[in-house]
């Protein structure tokens, strides 16, 4: 995988991340005007939004990609898709709405009964956005993926900045309908975008056990994957309370950039594993493979270096509202993913080269460990703590992702350092150029 033919990709794909550290700076806004329990509870709507989506995704979805290529079967595979997708999202959000009640009761606030209320509308204003950019991943227009987030963090930005100067404040019902706005404005400019592969038929050799064959592991592995990296504020609301998940997904917040560009590059990872694997191309599968985790490992390292010396102290305390202030020890704690979380994309070349079982064995090995550290939370007592979960699966995570690559892949230890070799023979030639 050569980097400048991809350049314009990998370029759009970028620019699509800084939205979000974009909109990073508007959240700032909306956390110092927002009551810190709107915040807690927003954050776990989301959190259970995203739960929904990836699971659905997941087992629906990604047939678009797998299976989609193929131009005989497309307009089947996307009907198919599309129909059990709507059916596994507005059946859990019609769950979870009948059963409101009694999800508060459980998590011992009686507010968490809103997130039942509202969270059929978010599904709803959702559903085309997500099925669109599936589209746009199996195509790799990543300049349409730019035009699909901006609308949808524009929209955001702009009620946002409407509804802080007419009220001087935010509540919880107002970042909900910002997000809902949000949401129904990229969704229209995705289906505009993707209008003509909107294609839907019952032609082509195509079946609905296909689909399940394929989805039914792929939504194992989800589940039991988006359990500690979206659940996890459920768990802390248990073990602690609301005010503690208000802290804790304040520093997931900020965390989230880093989130992002791991996202970037597996959104742009797995359609190039499905694609070289089925083309039989072991050579570039593998120049994928190495470069893309050895450039984000190191990218990360010297992040962390940087931020761990005391640097998110300082930029926390001094320049972000109180409830960041309050969250600062939990980041740090986040910030040790950093190490691991690029490692975790070999898990995307490990289930584009269909090997399901495999990844599976790597998640539940993962989260029975990260089960055991959000256990041990309740026995430490510390909020402070309360990211160890996450970043025990994380590591996990990663580090069984790579013992499987270097084993089956031949994805050596010194290719970790590849971008070193590669960055300096890349100078060396534009440098020879300029001469």
């Amino acid at each position: 995988m050569k980097i400048q033919d991809n350049i314009g990709k990998i370029s759009w794909s970028l620019a699509d991340k800084l939205l979000f550290i974009g909109y990073g700076v508007v959240t700032l806004f909306q956390v110092n005007v927002l009551p810190l329990n709107d915040w807690a509870i927003f954050g776990t709507m989301l959190s259970i939004n995203i739960w929904i989506f990836t699971i659905g995704e997941s087992f629906a979805l990604n047939s678009l990609i797998q299976f989609g290529m193929n131009l005989d079967i497309r307009k089947k595979v996307n009907l198919i898709g599309l129909v059990v997708f709507i059916m596994i999202t507005v059946g859990s959000s019609m769950i979870i709405y009948i059963s409101r009640s009694e999800f508060a009761m459980f998590f011992h606030n009686p507010r968490l009964s809103l997130i039942g209320s509202y969270l059929p509308l978010l599904i709803l204003s959702f559903i085309p956005r997500s099925f669109c950019l599936k589209l746009i991943f199996r195509d790799q227009k990543m300049f349409h993926l730019f035009l699909v987030n901006l609308s949808y963090f524009g929209t955001m930005t702009i009620f946002t900045i409407f509804l802080i100067f007419r009220n001087h404040s935010l509540i919880l019902e107002d970042m909900i309908t910002i997000n809902i706005l949000g949401s129904l404005t990229s969704s229209l400019m995705a289906i505009l975008l993707t209008f003509n592969n909107l294609v839907f038929g019952l032609e082509g050799n195509y079946r609905v056990i296909n689909m399940i064959k394929f989805g039914a592991p792929m939504i194992v592995i989800t589940l039991l994957h988006s359990i500690p990296r979206q659940l996890d504020v459920l768990a802390i609301q248990f073990f602690f309370n609301t005010e503690i998940v208000g802290y804790y997904y304040s520093a997931k917040t900020l965390y989230r950039v880093f989130d992002e560009v791991i996202n970037a590059a597996s959104g742009f990872i797995y359609p190039l594993t499905v694609k070289y694997k089925s083309n039989q191309d072991h050579t570039e599968l593998k120049a994928l493979m190495t470069k893309s985790v050895s450039f984000i490992f190191f990218f990360f390292l010297v992040i962390f270096i940087f931020l761990e010396f005391g640097i998110s102290d300082l930029i926390i305390n001094y320049f972000l509202p109180i409830k960041y202030q309050l969250a600062t020890k939990q980041f740090d704690v986040l910030l040790w993913s950093l190490l691991f979380s690029p490692f975790m994309l070999l898990g995307n070349v490990i289930l584009g080269c269909g090997e399901i079982k495999a990844n599976m064995t790597i998640t539940i090995l993962s989260l029975f460990i990260s089960c055991i550290a959000f256990t041990s939370l309740y026995f430490i007592n510390d909020g402070n703590l309360s990211p160890i979960g996450l970043v025990s699966y994380n590591a996990a995570f990663g580090i069984f992702s790579y013992i499987f690559s270097y084993k089956h892949f031949g994805f050596k230890p010194i290719e970790i350092f590849r971008v070193i070799k590669d960055t300096r023979n890349f100078v060396n030639k534009k440098f020879k150029l300029t001469i």
